[in-house]
Formats: structure tokens, sequence, C-alpha cells
């Protein structure tokens, strides 16, 4: 498949690394990409033992005595592969001890409270106690990377930074990641793990938020809008036309935040129909004449 170790690294195990890094950072919650992107990335790296030449080979448990988590990462491999462990003595009991979930850290300033939402994707021990996998497979790519350069393989490696624990500082307002979006898709169980957390500014920590009592809310919605625009007929009328964004259009609509950027999208939607929103007028008006207006624009949700 690859010609060569250095190019197997590099096009696959680095790539399937940052690939997951970039669906963690960017991509919305849901429909497992999380997850999905991880175990590609932690099946890269269990497995590029095996493309090292046989005279440069450790063993697993040789590697586990460098970087123990490397021994994590196996368990976690297996478990994805073959659902439950019964050999040896694995940190995991099956694929059910990996799971997504998202973090969210509640923060004050000045200004009053905001939240910072993370993705993770996490693996409980069977000693109770859980890991970040990104944590875990950024430590098993820097051990990776460099035994290769000691071998000689590449040449030098810059070492991945290792994850903060979300919480584990402050994170200004203007940094924090307000909103997390999720997709769900119709007629597939959805299951979301969340932990609420608050900072603690004297104690430089984050802690669990007690919820005892505590009535939480989720809305679930299809974001899907219709755009409705006032145009003027040759008399001075105003008319009105309404037309359905696309999904895209629609997803695009409900990630701005402001109402500067709606009004600069809705000005932008408009005139990309002008020519079938004034054929919408004049079919209604008996082909009298319209002259196009910005009178006003509005989205709203589509039934």
């Amino acid at each position: 498949m690859f010609d060569d170790l250095a190019a197997f690294f590099y096009e696959n195990v680095v790539a399937a690394f940052t690939d997951y890094s970039t669906i963690k950072r960017d991509d919305p919650y849901g429909q497992s990409k999380d997850l999905r992107a991880a175990i590609i990335a932690a099946t890269a790296l269990y497995h590029l033992r095996e493309h090292v030449p046989a005279r440069y080979r450790k063993s697993r448990s040789e590697i586990a005595k460098l970087c123990p988590d490397y021994d994590l990462l196996g368990d976690v491999v297996n478990a994805a592969k073959h659902d439950h462990l019964t050999q040896g003595e694995p940190q995991i009991n099956s694929a059910e001890d990996i799971y997504e979930m998202t973090v969210v850290t509640r923060y004050e300033d000045q200004d009053g409270e905001y939240s910072d939402a993370q993705k993770m994707v996490m693996v409980k021990l069977n000693d109770g106690s859980e890991r970040d996998l990104f944590e875990v497979l950024t430590s098993v790519i820097n051990f990776w990377g460099h035994e290769l350069a000691r071998l000689g393989v590449i040449k030098g490696f810059n070492s991945f930074t290792v994850p903060e624990a979300p919480g584990s500082r402050f994170i200004q307002r203007a940094d924090a990641k307000k909103r997390l979006d999720t997709q769900i898709l119709r007629g597939l169980r959805f299951k979301h793990q969340m932990k609420l957390q608050k900072y603690d500014t004297n104690k430089g920590a984050s802690a669990p938020i007690d919820l005892t009592g505590a009535k939480l809310h989720y809305r679930i919605y299809k974001p899907s809008y219709s755009l409705d625009v006032m145009l003027k007929n040759q008399n001075g009328e105003e008319l009105k036309a309404t037309f359905d964004l696309t999904e895209e259009e629609s997803l695009k609509w409900h990630g701005l935040d402001t109402e500067e950027q709606r009004r600069e999208s809705l000005n932008i939607l408009t005139e990309q129909r002008k020519e079938h929103l004034q054929k919408l007028i004049s079919d209604s008006t008996k082909n009298h004449p319209i002259k196009f207006s910005s009178v006003s624009s509005r989205a709203k949700p589509a039934r």
C-alpha cells in the first residue's frame, strides 16, 4: 500500500490523527463522527508496530514499558474490533467503555456567565477512572514519532501538544465555543453523554455542577427556514414572496451569530433569487411591471 515506512507514518498514521483532531475541533456533535475518527486513528497507531522492520520491531509489552498508553490503546482497538475482551488482563471490558461525551464548562466575567463546550471521546477503565482518548492518541503518536526519528526512518519529529482537559484553565469569553451543534439521523437511536462543570477562579480549576433536583431542557429541531421578501410593483404596492432555503443555506443561517450577519446573509440570498422573485410576483399580478425593492426580508422556520 505504501512504498516505505516514512510514507506510511505520515500519509496514514499522522493523517488519521490530524483528521480526528479536525473533526473534534470543527464538526458538529452526532452520528458518531468523533468516535469513528478516533478509532481509525487508534487503529493506525496501534498497528504501526507491525510495519516496523523485524530487526527493529518491539513487542507490545516492550513498547508499553516505554509508552504505557500504547497498552491501553491496544485494548481500545481490540475492543472496537471484537466488542468484548476476554483474554489477558485488559484495562477495559468492552466497546461500550469507549464513548462520546460533551463537556460544558461555565465561566464568569464582569459581563456575567458564559459557557465553553468541547467534544471528547472517553475511555472508562476497569478501575472506574476515565481517560480522554485524544490524550492517549497524542501520547502514542509522540512516542512513534521520536522512535522513528531515532531509527533514522524520518528526519526529526516535533511532538504534538498534549491536549488540556476542559476547564483546566480560564478561557476568555471571546475564545469560548458557546454553542455545540448536534446532528441526528431520523430513525436511529440518539445517545448523548454530557458533563456540566463550572470554573472556580479562586481555585484555578473546574468542578462538576450539582444537578440534584434540577430540570434540564434540550431542544431538537430541523434547521429549515423560509425567506419572506417584499417587492414593490409600479404603483408602489408592496407584494410578498416566500421561498424555502436549501438545507445547506439553512444550516449556514443557523450558524450565524449576530443580527448583522443575518441581515447581510438575507441581502445576499434575496439578490441571488431576484429574477425568481420577480417572476413569482409577476405571475400573481397578471404580469404587471415589478420594481425590485428590498423593503424588508426575514427568515422564519419553515413548516
